[in-house]
């Protein structure tokens, strides 16, 4: 085959290719109002704010957050580790992808020990692997 081929076919597939990982840097607003605001900084913190701007994470409050992608998977995973005072926990946001100015989210399936058909605690997150079911879905703030 030409060489005129490869490079247009290696041409192609860059500039198909999924968004890079510092994609997801910055501000995004829910869709739905009730998903708040994320922000994702370059340094790995993270704030989380609810629909009226209370932060749930973020510079001022306790537990602060760190979030970290997984980018070596597909599809990228999320995670965050909560800093509390005395202990952190990692718990997984989910799975990710960026189209356009759009972050699209689908949370993993918590399982939880029960008493009675009480929730007592999670004992463990599946990650999905793909993005059918719920989606959350956050716009770009610019």
């Amino acid at each position: 085959m030409s060489k005129l081929f490869w490079m247009l076919t290696l041409l192609v597939l860059v500039s198909c290719s999924p968004e890079s990982p510092s994609a997801i840097h910055g501000k995004w607003v829910g869709a739905d109002p009730k998903d708040g605001t994320l922000v994702f900084h370059s340094d790995g913190r993270f704030e989380s704010f609810t629909r009226d701007g209370n932060a749930l994470f973020g510079e001022s409050t306790k537990p602060g957050a760190i979030w970290k992608s997984v980018d070596s998977v597909s599809p990228r995973r999320l995670y965050l580790t909560i800093i509390y005072t005395d202990k952190t926990e990692t718990v997984p946001l989910g799975i990710y992808k960026i189209r356009n100015d759009t972050l699209i989210i689908r949370g993993p399936v918590t399982y939880h020990r029960t008493l009675g058909g009480l929730k007592l605690e999670t004992t463990r997150y599946e990650m999905p692997d793909n993005f059918s079911g719920k989606l959350t879905v956050f716009n770009r703030v610019p």
